[in-house]
């Protein structure tokens, strides 16, 4: 499978993206529209999907001051 890195997720990303957070204990529960909230508010995404499909296959999300510090959350892939 090849993967392409993504910078923004599209609605059938998000909807994979729910998909995998159901599938983590720590995760399991999120709702869609707070995880389309979370996209709207955030600093940084890296993702990566299948360049053929388009399916997500890995996210990670990030939060920064852009100066000195960044937090990595929600480390998940299939």
């Amino acid at each position: 499978m090849a993967i392409q890195a993504i910078e923004h997720l599209t609605d059938e990303q998000i909807d994979d993206l729910n998909r995998l957070y159901q599938d983590e204990w720590w995760s399991r529960g999120r709702k869609r529209a707070n995880i389309r909230r979370v996209l709207q508010h955030l600093d940084l995404i890296v993702a990566f999907c299948d360049s053929e499909s388009k399916r997500l296959v890995a996210f990670s999300r990030i939060l920064t001051d852009s100066v000195y510090r960044a937090v990595v959350f929600d480390v998940i892939n299939i």
